[in-house]
């Protein structure tokens, strides 16, 4: 996957103007959207925040928002987009369990330059705890860079989601692959 960007001087600028409505609460929605599970983020000086180098996908996803306030608007040389929750990766990147500080990008804004890619400004928490991401080749992260991370897939957490997702677009939900571990088998 390229994840690479031109302009990212203009990223704060142009996703905090992009808010998101809170309210709803894991809604469906079949359009296009950034996803960050697999995203690798450079922090921000005072650390809390990060730019995430996402991807964009289409199809169904699930958000904190209706569809309608999270609908991919088009600008002069981009368009913003919302970072969701899907299993679009799930047969291409394996789950790795970090431990540390990650970017929590559900429902970020973020925009694209090219419609392959997205960066979203995603918050980082203050407490380091474990988590779980497709970014990284099951590697720790670098020095001045975290991970967009999770809950476990393998659980309660995101396999909730993924089996409202298959609900959603009729179909099942695939299963997710740790780092280490043999096709189809969980942590």
């Amino acid at each position: 996957m390229k994840r690479s960007f031109r302009n990212l001087a203009l990223v704060p600028v142009l996703v905090t103007g992009y808010a998101t409505a809170a309210g709803a609460q894991n809604i469906c929605c079949n359009q296009t959207y950034a996803l960050c599970i697999a995203a690798t983020c450079a922090l921000s000086a005072n650390g809390e925040s990060a730019l995430c180098a996402c991807t964009v996908e289409s199809g169904w996803s699930i958000g904190p928002t209706a569809c309608a306030e999270r609908a991919p608007v088009q600008q002069t040389g981009f368009t913003t987009l919302v970072s969701t929750f899907s299993t679009a990766l799930y047969a291409s990147d394996d789950f790795y369990q970090g431990s540390g500080k990650d970017a929590d990008c559900y429902g970020k804004p973020c925009i694209s330059f090219d419609g392959e890619n997205a960066v979203c400004l995603c918050p980082v928490g203050n407490e380091s705890h474990a988590y779980w991401t497709e970014g990284g080749s099951c590697g720790a992260p670098q020095s001045g860079m975290v991970y967009s991370g999770a809950s476990s897939p393998f659980d309660a957490g995101l396999e909730g989601l993924a089996e409202q997702l298959a609900k959603c677009a009729g179909t099942t939900a695939p299963t997710p692959t740790a780092c280490g571990a043999t096709a189809g088998a969980a942590h």
